[in-house]
């Protein structure tokens, strides 16, 4: 009986799903548009168009209206698995990425701190594969954007992939920050951030100076002669 009793229960919760995602989009507007209307379509089911999605965790994943005009709460537990899944490795940060842009569409409810989303499915702007990587031959143009021209690095850069071969110059604390000279002589330094708990820097504390490395990571901000990279990873050259 109680096996029975859990199997109308999953194929009620998979019932309630598949409705959510089949019933018509009732109204589809943009972030702002959403602050605004919001109380006005509790229980429609809506797409906002123009997300930032940031600040992703088990609880919530926020959509940044522009100018950080206002944010709009999606809960974490009824959204999309896999749209939850890719909002977590990639969005969980404050600041917005390139890679975390996109439309959401779900149900809008209300909550004390007002109209939120639920059952809700994240359509992103550009898939991982679809971005561009870069690399050492494009360092000299992403720190020319990000000292003279703010907006086209944000366009162009924050929030991409860059990948290079490089020579370990030093681990620093608090954060573990990874320094990396370029293979040649001169030229512009990057630096990787690793979390504490990372398998990489167990190995890392006993490179020398010198040692080669395969390096990859998220562009973030650029110093003057300092490329800056998060959720870096990091292998050793030759294995």
């Amino acid at each position: 009986m109680r096996l029975g009793l859990l199997a109308i229960a999953a194929i009620a919760a998979l019932s309630d799903v598949a409705s959510a995602e089949n019933k018509p989009i009732d109204k589809s507007l943009d972030s702002i548009d959403f602050l605004v209307d919001g109380r006005d379509l509790i229980g429609k089911r809506v797409t906002v168009t123009d997300c930032k999605f940031r600040s992703a965790s088990s609880t919530f994943v926020v959509c940044g209206a522009p100018n950080g005009t206002g944010s709009i709460y999606i809960d974490s537990d009824s959204l999309e698995r896999e749209s939850l899944r890719r909002a977590l490795r990639t969005c969980a940060g404050y600041e917005e990425s390139p890679q975390c842009r996109g439309s959401v569409t779900g149900i809008v409810s209300l909550q004390s701190g007002g109209p939120y989303l639920r059952d809700a499915t994240i359509e992103w702007a550009q898939s991982p594969a679809a971005l561009q990587e870069f690399g050492d031959s494009d360092l000299v143009n992403i720190l020319n954007a990000s000292r003279n021209n703010e907006p086209s690095f944000d366009r162009d850069y924050e929030g991409r992939i860059f990948a290079a071969r490089r020579v370990f110059e030093k681990l620093t604390e608090p954060y573990y920050a990874v320094l990396f000279s370029p293979t040649g002589s001169g030229g512009i330094d990057v630096a990787c951030f690793v979390h504490t708990s990372d398998p990489a820097v167990g190995s890392i504390i006993d490179w020398r100076q010198g040692q080669i490395a395969d390096i990859k990571g998220t562009i973030g901000p650029a110093l003057e002669r300092t490329l800056l990279l998060t959720d870096c990873t990091i292998k050793r050259y030759p294995p």
